[in-house]
């Protein structure tokens, strides 16, 4: 894992930069946690950069609102 660091708005970040193997090769990604518009719940989504800008790559988790028995800050993550 490398930690690079882009700008954003004018404003500094750091991000961890993570290999992820799928079936067309090998990506470099960035995890970002935010929440589900609908239902609130927490959703971990997967960013690729593409000519210097952050692109949405696709989301670890499952928006399934009512609870269904997850405790604060759980989620269920797509197979």
């Amino acid at each position: 894992m490398r930690k690079e660091i882009y700008e954003k708005n004018g404003n500094q970040e750091s991000s961890d930069i993570l290999p992820f193997h799928w079936e067309f090769g090998k990506e470099e990604i960035t995890l970002k946690v935010s929440s589900y518009a609908y239902g609130n719940g927490l959703v971990v989504l997967m960013y690729s950069q593409s000519e210097g800008e952050l692109e949405l790559f696709g989301d670890l988790t499952v928006n399934l609102p009512g609870g269904y028995g997850l405790e604060p800050q759980e989620a269920f993550v797509s197979g």
